[in-house]
């Protein structure tokens, strides 16, 4: 069996018309109007495949100075802090002498020292650079190669001296610079109550920097399987939300003054996901609040696969490259496992006590999108946290009021009456915090090794999807017994 093979996205576009015509003619059968969606699923698979093969067609054309230096014009469309080096991704846009001009705008990574703040996203610049092919790393357990080339960037560079470096462009006005406003923040969470583990954890909490955590911090929270509370998502969205609406809310009857409460609050999580660096969880997330409180306003039904299609739709129609991102494959996964598996899962056992209840809620909510987010994971990473029942139930509620606490003491300086209580307190908690997951990452066997390849992956999902429409649909156990049966069989003989 073939390894280390990347997900759907390296298969023959036949298998992909197969199994969706497959799929096609036994919903059409029930007539279904799902068939629907299979179809756009359809034009969204081949139209990526035919925007890739036009990029990878193009490559040669920046092959002719990977290994000498050249001047080239490049912009910078995010930048990224790292524990060793910041990278940013950019647009590389072509020569500064004008000679072999690129015949599509290609993205490259290009690394420089931690210490210099030299760009600025949405501006270009020009540079002298030498390109290499990204490698992976053969002791890291993520293939960076691989997830690089789903998003079609190939090469990097490294940027040791800033001397080359020239500003031709400023497009992002002083009130929309990103970066200003992270330091702001970041600079109000280093306060001298806290250790310099603490500082770590908020700032990865609050703003999604994970650059200053250390290596065996992320291996315990990994083992533990509660990484996903370091990536800005959902939780960090609604708290924000809650946290802004509450001051509003306050603020307007203090002052008995009438306004949009709903509509400035969403504003600011707008303004968040800005300042976190508009990640495709945070993205999701915000698109589908907006959704939510929009037909809110309208006096709508909203259901929440619909706004979660609606927020992929806009999502991908701003960058399509997003479909093949990681963090927006789990993100769209776990919320759609939380939105289809959850339901089931909490309606298995319903406890009187009220404690029990909400131990449950917490249980099924985990479990749906460990469930759903499985076979991707292990593809990934390679690796099963045994104790993620266990590390979520300790976790999420610790962590969402040290993410409301941290956002909200960001904001205030510790001289301010009362500030410097609470940061004490928040730095001891965050100390007992620590420990607990550092205990339970050291359990015997709290990770186990689970490497999916591609064919494995689709599979199990095509097998997850069945088995929910059984549950959700039992008169059509015919057909989707079919699905099963056509489905795997394509994979294995693709694979085997």
């Amino acid at each position: 069996m073939p390894q280390n093979q990347s997900l759907i996205f390296t298969l023959p576009p036949i298998y992909f018309s197969i199994c969706l015509l497959n799929l096609l003619i036994v919903e059409l059968s029930s007539n279904s109007k799902r068939s629907f969606i299979l179809l756009s699923l359809a034009f969204v698979l081949f139209g990526t495949d035919l925007q890739n093969r036009s990029r990878n067609l193009s490559q040669d054309d920046i092959l002719s100075f990977t290994s000498e230096e050249a001047a080239v014009i490049f912009r910078v469309e995010n930048v990224k802090q790292g524990s060793k080096s910041n990278r940013i991704m950019v647009s590389l846009l072509g020569f500064v002498d004008g000679e072999n001009p690129l015949e599509l705008p290609h993205r490259i990574l290009i690394f420089y020292p931690k210490r210099d703040s030299l760009f600025v996203a949405g501006s270009t610049y020009s540079a002298s650079l030498s390109l290499s092919r990204i490698k992976s790393n053969p002791t890291d357990e993520f293939n960076w190669e691989k997830y690089w080339a789903r998003r079609c960037i190939y090469f990097q560079s490294f940027l040791a001296s800033n001397k080359s470096l020239l500003l031709l462009k400023s497009r992002e006005p002083p009130f929309l610079n990103i970066e200003d406003h992270q330091a702001r923040l970041d600079k109000g969470l280093d306060k001298d109550e806290f250790t310099l583990e603490s500082k770590a954890l908020l700032k990865a909490l609050v703003l999604g920097n994970k650059s200053a955590l250390g290596t065996e911090m992320k291996e315990a929270f990994a083992r533990s399987g509660i990484m996903h509370l370091l990536a800005v998502s959902g939780l960090h969205v609604g708290i924000v939300f809650l946290f802004i609406k509450g001051i509003l809310d306050i603020m307007q009857y203090i002052f008995r003054y009438s306004f949009n409460v709903l509509g400035i609050s969403v504003i600011a999580v707008w303004i968040y996901a800005g300042i976190t660096g508009f990640s495709a969880s945070v993205v999701r997330a915000s698109l589908m609040l907006s959704f939510y409180l929009l037909s809110l306003k309208l006096k709508r039904r909203s259901h929440g696969l619909s706004l979660l299609c609606l927020s992929a739709f806009l999502a991908l129609s701003l960058d399509p490259d997003l479909l093949w991102d990681l963090g927006f494959q789990l993100s769209y996964v776990a919320v759609c496992g939380i939105l289809l598996a959850y339901p089931i899962l909490r309606s298995i056992f319903n406890p009187s006590s009220k404690i029990l209840k909400y131990l449950w809620s917490l249980i099924s909510l985990s479990l749906a999108a460990q469930i759903c987010t499985f076979p991707i994971a292990s593809h990934n990473f390679g690796m099963f946290p045994t104790y993620f029942l266990l590390g979520n139930i300790v976790a999420m509620p610790i962590a969402a009021l040290l993410l409301g606490t941290g956002l909200f003491l960001s904001f205030f300086n510790s001289e301010m009456i009362g500030i410097h209580e609470i940061a004490i307190a928040l730095d001891s908690l965050i100390g007992h915090f620590l420990s607990v997951i550092n205990g339970i990452s050291a359990l015997p066997f709290s990770a186990i090794e689970v490497e999916l390849n591609a064919g494995e992956v689709i599979c199990m999902y095509a097998v997850l999807i069945a088995l929910l429409n059984l549950i959700y649909h039992p008169e059509k156990n015919s057909l989707r017994l079919v699905q099963i049966v056509v489905v795997m069989s394509l994979f294995i003989l693709e694979f085997y």
